[in-house]
């Protein structure tokens, strides 16, 4: 590729991905009932004319998607729109997050316990997602626009238990946002939860470098650790007359103890408490995995460097047709060691914009 060339592309690609930017910020909205139905859903999925995807196993390529057809996409997954509370250390694999008290835990039980063999895909949502370019390596990225949230369920809580606030603390111009404590007494005025708050988005890609004939089929690929696992920041929800809860409490890789979820738990189950073996050992799991925040997510797709890859599009099809593919599962679920994950939001609704990008191809260095 010349300079020129390399140029171009970069002016081209980046034209296109503004109408991903524009135009694929509302990718899916969930709204769930106390029912645990779908009440409504409204969703359109676009990409620019430089990549194109699919939700149908990649028969179909395009860049607007109905509703009806991520509905679809969601269903042949057998994932569901209705969300419980399950736990993923990797985001691949889910465990049900139903029985927090296990008398002398060890690493086994962290999974068995839990009832895993109950968990269906249907507790969490689960979609394909190819990509095709006429441009070897072009790579996929998820970009600022991905955002979830809720517009929550009133709760007046039946315990007492230590929650949190965010406040901007600190000198003029060097104000830093810091969760101060808060006591949360049984018998408190309702206020909303949501649970956009408890919301972790795993992006796992698969190889497709060993797939033979002019069909990918999703079963025939192999799965990678390649795994982007994003969670809500702090700081972009803003709600802040809702008092006692202005915003999302991150779980990150260690078990938030001194707020939230735990200490409610705890308070109102105290003869089979969580205890600290339990919550030493979760650590463990989760101090393994890395996740990402807003800061990770992509603004420029000329400057992408550090930023997490989701995808570079590298394989072709064995009579190649111009195209170069790659394909990835996404996985969203409600994290049960989230510090808000009450039972109690599992009524509220959802909304979830995924927005991808692409970028030019890696530089390998050299002249073109």
């Amino acid at each position: 590729m010349t300079k020129l060339t390399r140029k171009l592309f970069i002016s081209i690609l980046t034209v296109a991905f503004a109408f991903v930017t524009l135009g694929a910020t509302t990718f899916a909205w969930f709204t769930l009932t106390t029912t645990a139905e779908v009440d409504t859903f409204n969703a359109t999925m676009h990409s620019g004319t430089g990549i194109e995807m699919s939700l149908d196993g990649g028969v179909t390529y395009k860049n607007y998607f109905t509703e009806t057809e991520i509905l679809a996409a969601i269903a042949r997954s057998e994932g569901g729109t209705v969300l419980n509370l399950v736990t993923s250390f990797d985001g691949i694999s889910m465990t049900r997050h139903q029985n927090l008290y296990i008398a002398e835990p060890d690493e086994e039980s962290i999974i068995s316990d839990w009832g895993s063999d109950t968990v269906l895909t249907s507790d969490y949502i689960i979609f394909d997602v190819w990509f095709r370019s006429p441009t070897e390596g072009a790579r996929i990225y998820l970009l600022k626009d991905t955002k979830t949230s809720s517009t929550g369920k009133s709760w007046k809580p039946d315990g007492t238990f230590e929650y949190g606030y965010y406040e901007m603390v600190g000198e003029v111009g060097e104000e830093v946002l810091t969760l101060l404590p808060k006591q949360i007494n049984t018998g408190s005025t309702a206020f909303m939860v949501y649970l956009a708050d408890t919301l972790r988005m795993s992006f796992q890609k698969y190889d497709l470098d060993d797939a033979t004939g002019d069909e990918f089929v999703a079963e025939d690929l192999s799965p990678t650790t390649n795994v982007v696992i994003y969670e809500l920041d702090p700081d972009i929800t803003g709600r802040e007359t809702n008092l006692n809860n202005p915003k999302n409490h991150r779980l990150d890789t260690a078990v938030v103890q001194d707020i939230g979820m735990v200490p409610y738990y705890n308070k109102k189950n105290v003869a089979k408490p969580i205890n600290e073996e339990l919550i030493d050992l979760v650590d463990a799991e989760l101090a393994e995995t890395t996740i990402y925040d807003n800061s990770d997510l992509v603004i420029d797709l000329e400057a992408v460097e550090g930023k997490p890859l989701l995808l570079e599009l590298t394989a072709e099809k064995e009579n190649s047709d111009g195209y170069y593919y790659g394909y990835m599962k996404v996985r969203i679920w409600a994290e049960g060691w989230d510090p808000d994950a009450f039972n109690s939001v599992l009524g509220a609704s959802l909304s979830i914009d995924l927005a991808f990008g692409g970028a030019d191809p890696e530089e390998t260095g050299g002249e073109g």
